[in-house]
């Protein structure tokens, strides 16, 4: 976990300055800021992993935040794939129903202009990857592609969610965007 790495670093370089401090005052007043950083890193820690909001943009330019708290009432699937050769099984919502749920337009039924529709999932990173809506229209593509909050019975580690693309199928991960924070609808040109 990126966090936990910063405070053992952090940590350790505090401990060096403390006791290369040769004045007992220093060394107290480098204490008190030690104690300061040390709630400030806990409070960005309890930040990083609470559950988070995810923005929709439609294809009209029109935005919906879904709360964390609407993402969790709606309908949950759940997909046992696998994760760098290993089994999981994912728990969260059909992408589908999400765009629907936030009123991103039409993902069945699609012909003509509308197959040049894609979703565009993007990480609180700016990582981003692409999936076609015509993949998601069960006359077309028919694939159960999902936004994860849960793994293998528990929420997402930290580095990995509140919200994960999963999709399955893929010989390799790209498209699992981690820490999803948006998605828009794209007309590819």
């Amino acid at each position: 976990m990126r966090v936990a790495y910063v405070h053992s670093n952090v940590f350790t370089s505090i401990d060096m300055l403390l006791r290369s401090a040769n004045n007992p005052d220093t060394r107290r007043a480098l204490a008190r800021r030690v104690c300061l950083l040390s709630v400030a890193l806990s409070v960005v820690t309890a930040v990083s992993v609470r559950a988070q909001d995810v923005t929709v943009r439609a294809a009209t330019g029109t935005e919906r935040q879904v709360s964390a708290s609407e993402f969790a009432a709606l309908p949950h699937i759940t997909l046992e794939t696998t994760d760098h050769g290993t089994p999981v099984s994912f728990e969260g919502v059909a992408l589908s129903a999400l765009l629907k749920f936030a009123g991103a337009g039409p993902v069945d039924s699609l012909r003509g202009p509308l197959l040049r529709r894609a979703v565009l999932a993007i990480g609180v990173d700016g990582y981003g990857a692409i999936v076609a809506l015509a993949d998601l229209d069960d006359a077309i593509g028919a694939r159960r592609v999902m936004v994860a909050d849960r793994m293998n019975g528990a929420p997402l580690p930290a580095d990995h969610g509140p919200l994960r693309l999963i999709v399955p199928g893929d010989k390799r991960g790209a498209r699992w965007v981690r820490q999803v924070v948006r998605l828009e609808i794209v007309t590819i040109q």
